[in-house]
């Protein structure tokens, strides 16, 4: 009897929280008016996504110019259209893949200049990873088994090609053949690895040895290493952590240990904000502004969670950045009439996953 009433007393605390997450975030949710910003003013003439409003940009650590387009871009386009359920805006997706950043071996542009010329000879694991993985969801769930198709030809290049001693690396060099020495651990997508080992016949080897890898890798102060050296079997700190590696390898990783979600909840309940990089040794931040993709990792790590508190506050903080002004309607951290893709695709894909999980309304 006691054990049923704490159990409906938690079920209405959870419903009230609920409710009023719902109420302070002014109810429904516009996803539309995001998407529709980027459609309008952040898409090239040949359809692809440009990484930054602004044409003249040079702001990217990557050395991204302005309107050139990314791979990493369409990945997560893709995987809103899916979480999204709609199937035409996937579709066109799809095409800009094949038409423009994939080559008939599996290999994928991670750049493209503005006209979708191939600006690169190399790839990135972490992007082929995600249009592998979206791709083999959507051949799933709608039956068009040319997704599928195309996930096992990008599949089969990166077990060829991206694969050495039996771990995959950050990048494969199509011209010189060259295999990067180095895995950067935020690369690396759980999912996909079991969608590689399920369709395309990932070894085990490589699967265990992966997996072992992102649920043993040592912590200093409560973070995550950078990167793993694979020949020196070696794992790489940095000075200053990035708080988007640390929650993707926090949302891949299956370890007990993980002690960024406190460290994180402490941050917010003290400084009411999340910032972008922090100090390895003094755990304080080394910049002063705040990213909108940070905290959509937040909700994304929430609802693995299911901790909807964390959510709540993530969200709201989230949410200053979107811009009401009638021109940019719906962009997120609008600076000088510019913004990066990435800062508007996350929390696109943020709030649809609340969305589908039920935490707000659709």
């Amino acid at each position: 009897m006691k054990k049923n009433m704490l159990f409906a007393l938690f079920s209405i605390i959870l419903v009230i929280t609920l409710l009023l997450f719902i109420i302070q975030s002014g109810g429904r949710v516009e996803n539309i008016e995001t998407e529709t910003f980027i459609s309008k003013w952040m898409t090239n003439d040949n359809g692809t996504l440009a990484t930054f409003l602004k044409g003249d940009s040079t702001q990217d650590t990557d050395q991204v110019q302005g309107r050139e387009a990314l791979s990493e871009s369409l990945g997560l386009w893709m995987q809103y259209a899916l979480e999204k359920d709609d199937q035409d805006l996937f579709e066109e997706s799809y095409l800009q893949l094949q038409q423009w950043f994939l080559e008939d071996s599996g290999f994928i542009y991670w750049r493209l200049s503005p006209i979708g010329e191939a600006e690169v000879t190399t790839n990135a694991l972490v992007d082929d990873f995600r249009i592998y993985k979206v791709l083999q969801l959507a051949c799933n769930r709608w039956g068009d088994e040319k997704y599928g198709h195309t996930a096992e030809i990008i599949g089969e290049f990166l077990i060829e090609h991206l694969v050495s001693n039996s771990y995959f690396a950050d990048y494969y060099d199509n011209k010189s053949d060259y295999l990067s020495p180095v895995l950067t651990l935020s690369y690396v997508d759980i999912e996909a690895l079991f969608l590689l080992r399920e369709e395309v016949g990932l070894e085990h080897t490589t699967f265990n040895r992966m997996l072992e890898l992102l649920n043993t890798m040592p912590t200093k102060n409560g973070f995550y290493p950078m990167s793993y050296h694979v020949s020196e079997n070696r794992f790489e700190f940095t000075k200053e952590i990035n708080l988007i590696d640390q929650l993707l390898v926090s949302l891949h990783s299956q370890s007990h240990k993980d002690e960024l979600i406190p460290f994180i909840k402490k941050e917010l309940d003290h400084r009411q904000a999340i910032y972008g990089r922090y100090n390895l040794e003094t755990k304080e931040p080394t910049v002063s502004y705040e990213s909108p993709a940070v905290y959509s990792l937040v909700i994304m790590k929430a609802i693995e969670l299911e901790d909807k508190e964390l959510a709540k506050q993530a969200y709201m903080r989230m949410i200053r950045f979107r811009s009401s002004s009638s021109k940019y309607k719906g962009a997120y951290s609008l600076t000088n009439q510019n913004t990066h893709v990435f800062d508007n695709l996350m929390p696109l894909l943020a709030i649809e996953k609340m969305k589908t999980n039920g935490w707000i309304e659709k």
